[in-house]
């Protein structure tokens, strides 16, 4: 055994950061007051613009984080780099902006260590808003398959097809070697998965691994005004792109294109009614302009349902324009 085999920590956790100075401390006192003290933390500073640096340098100085600085390049490439510098066996992936309950390595450590069979392990979510104050939960717990039984790969792939069935990555912990054995980065850069690279992710590690859903919260996921999955129309690109890409991995095995194709056809179901919400809130705001971008870009984006239901979209809009144009008469 080397000097560096015995430095080499259980958990390398890796922490990207872009202009979250309010939320960052935070974060990594989370993972500081882990009952699980075998890690190691990594932060990538991807070219922050406010005083993130100055912050962190004291932690850098003392040895308690690696702290690695470098232009803006994205969330997905920090995330890579981070895991391209880990020297765990297992890889936590945590967001700037949330928070981990005090065993969440340590019971995740544990689940993992007792199922070599399991490549990824993961537990449920809790909403905080931005003061850290419990917030409204969303997607029952993330998972529309809580808790299901690694036996059970198939059924996972086929449910991940639908939907990520994963809010955060921080819910996780995943086994370095499942990373390790994928074809390229654990994260897609094209910038036309931004927003759903992680769930690129899960799906190319369930074609031939298992995932341990465990009954216990691992995540306190922070909502507020600057969480990247409020870019709506990104979040819609960003999954139209996925499912071309996995349509086009999957054409070797009938079985799994089977899957993507139906998974294909509920997820834009469930994406025009999405659209169509959205148009009613930003009609309810009064935000006439936004309802209107709303509905082009369903247009534009889902042409097959634009004929179903552009005439509801229309109709919220133009009932909201004539109560705005009312008030404004008063």
């Amino acid at each position: 055994m080397t000097a560096e085999d015995v430095r080499r920590p259980s958990v390398s956790v890796v922490i990207p950061t872009y202009r979250h100075r309010d939320f960052v401390l935070a974060t990594l006192d989370s993972v500081f007051a882990q009952t699980f003290t075998d890690y190691e933390v990594i932060v990538i500073n991807d070219g922050s613009s406010d005083d993130t640096a100055e912050l962190l340098r004291p932690l850098a100085v003392s040895g308690r984080i690696r702290y690695i600085e470098q232009a803006n390049v994205g969330q997905a490439t920090s995330r890579n780099r981070g895991i391209h510098e880990a020297r765990g066996e297992f890889i936590a992936l945590l967001d700037d902006d949330d928070l981990w309950p005090p065993d969440k390595l340590q019971w995740q450590v544990e689940a993992l260590r007792a199922r070599s069979d399991v490549n990824v392990a993961c537990g449920w979510l809790d909403c905080i808003d931005g003061s850290g104050r419990p917030a409204p939960r969303f997607a029952a717990r993330g998972l529309d398959l809580p808790w299901l039984p690694p036996e059970q790969a198939d059924t996972l792939y086929r449910a991940l097809t639908r939907r990520n069935q994963i809010v955060s990555p921080g819910q996780c912990l995943i086994r370095r070697s499942a990373l390790a054995a994928l074809t390229g980065d654990p994260f897609d850069t094209r910038p036309a998965l931004k927003g759903c690279d992680d769930w690129d992710l899960w799906l190319r590690l369930a074609e031939g691994g298992r995932f341990l859903f465990v009954n216990q919260l691992a995540l306190r996921y922070r909502v507020h005004g600057g969480n990247a999955s409020r870019d709506v129309f990104q979040m819609h690109r960003g999954m139209t792109a996925l499912y071309k890409k996995h349509l086009g991995r999957s054409r070797d095995d009938a079985n799994r294109h089977r899957h993507l194709v139906a998974g294909y056809q509920a997820a834009c179901t469930w994406a025009v009614h999405d659209l169509l919400a959205h148009i009613r809130q930003e009609a309810a705001r009064g935000n006439v302009t936004g309802a209107v971008a709303s509905a082009a870009f369903l247009a534009r984006t889902y042409t097959w349902a634009a004929a179903k239901w552009a005439p509801r979209a229309l109709w919220h809009m133009a009932g909201r324009t004539a109560r705005s144009a009312r008030r404004w008469r008063r």
